[in-house]
């Protein structure tokens, strides 16, 4: 057997080392799924922003008061929230200082949410005499309604208009759809009372709850 060149050994083992680092290089590119280079394709990231509903309405004008009122004299007195002190027998009653002579007064409600809401009021009231069964001749009585507060329409549904109280401490319609989009400027309750005779002397006050519903 003929000996092998040094130049032979030499360029054997150049092959041998070249194929020792291809195959390394080959292993630390590779995965389960095969040999892998460079990645061709993409892949989408998302951002999510989740703002809840929030049902909220607020009470900017929260008061009505018509005073002190005199029934001596007659049967029946009308008061009515919506009409000055020289209307509807409102001449009678003492009026606060926060009434308005020329318009009357009000309550003012408006929807500081960011959906539109069903609105109701409440009615508690804390006088026996006062309240009597409106379907008798001759009862004391309460009525309320809802306008809009502007030509602008702050409920977009339906207002309610001249409704009886006659059960305390149930829920009764405001406004169907009031809106919180500005400028809308919500609604305004007006009341208005029947009193007899009968009505003894009173400090008689109503306490009125408004509640909004996810329209």
């Amino acid at each position: 057997m003929n000996d092998i060149s040094n130049r032979t050994l030499g360029l054997f083992l150049v092959i041998a080392m070249a194929i020792s680092l291809g195959g390394t290089l080959i292993v630390l590119n590779t995965t389960s799924t095969g040999i892998t280079g460079y990645a061709t394709n993409t892949t989408t990231g998302y951002v999510n922003l989740s703002v809840l509903s929030a049902v909220s309405i607020t009470i900017t004008d929260a008061t009505i008061d018509f005073g002190v009122c005199d029934l001596s004299g007659r049967a029946t007195t009308y008061v009515n929230s919506s009409a000055p002190n020289t209307s509807f027998h409102n001449q009678y009653c003492n009026n606060s200082v926060n009434w308005d002579e020329t318009n009357g007064d009000w309550i003012t409600v408006r929807n500081d949410g960011n959906v539109n809401v069903n609105l109701t009021v409440k009615f508690s009231y804390n006088s026996t005499d006062f309240f009597t069964d409106p379907d008798n001749p001759g009862a004391s009585w309460y009525k309320y309604w809802t306008e809009n507060a502007s030509t602008t329409p702050g409920c977009v549904g339906s207002v309610q208009t001249n409704s009886l109280v006659s059960v305390a401490d149930t829920e009764y319609n405001a406004c169907t759809n009031l809106s919180f989009a500005q400028p809308n400027p919500g609604i305004d309750l007006y009341i208005e009372a029947n009193m007899t005779s009968t009505v003894t002397e009173t400090g008689n006050s109503m306490t009125l709850t408004f509640t909004g519903y996810e329209a």
